[in-house]
């Protein structure tokens, strides 16, 4: 399989937070949601993005619940097969598509050597062929602290959030742009986009 299709399957296996702590997908986003946790994730060809919102109190229990996904990171073999069979319907419904021929051409004329050159009936068929295993190995060749960009926003506390980041990176991040301040413009104010 291609590291196309292990990126959109790790994106489902990611965004179920697994751990060593926590290691049952349908009781933890269980918990979650019952806390009012939402959340939500995105994959391009290099970048994996993941939000998720909660109270200030939620917080902390929720960055911590994130960091162990994210250094402790399990799969739960229990969910595997339902999140590659919702990336192989997400696959299904953009080749339903009455543009998917279209789209594939166009992409293999453009992006001859890139992954965006390649037909989603191959993807979908890469996809079914992912081993728990494979997928594994895959994480643990991108997924690492140097490649990562963790954002925090909005009303927490910031040095116990960067205690609690420290606990589990294992290393001091640089003491440049710690805590930016930026102040919102009043909802009426004019925007500027540069």
């Amino acid at each position: 399989p291609a590291d196309r299709e292990c990126t959109h399957l790790l994106e489902h296996m990611n965004a179920l937070f697994t751990s060593g702590a926590h290691p049952d997908a349908e009781a933890l986003l269980e918990r979650m949601a019952s806390r009012g946790y939402d959340m939500n994730a995105s994959v391009n060809q290099t970048t994996t993005t993941m939000w998720m919102e909660t109270t200030r109190a939620n917080g902390p229990e929720f960055l911590r619940i994130f960091l162990n996904a994210l250094f402790d990171f399990r799969l739960d073999l229990a969910r595997y097969a339902q999140e590659q069979n919702a990336v192989v319907e997400e696959l299904v419904a953009i080749l339903n598509d009455t543009w998917s021929d279209v789209h594939s051409s166009v992409y293999s004329c453009l992006y001859a050597d890139h992954p965006r050159s390649t037909h989603v009936g191959l993807q979908m068929m890469n996809t079914k062929k992912i081993t728990p295993e494979h997928l594994m190995a895959y994480r643990r060749r991108f997924y690492r602290p140097a490649n990562m960009v963790l954002c925090l926003t909005g009303a927490f506390d910031p040095d116990a959030s960067l205690a609690t980041v420290r606990s589990f990176v294992g290393f001091e991040p640089p003491e440049r742009n710690l805590y930016p301040q930026f102040t919102a413009p009043a909802w009426d104010a004019p925007r500027v986009c540069f």
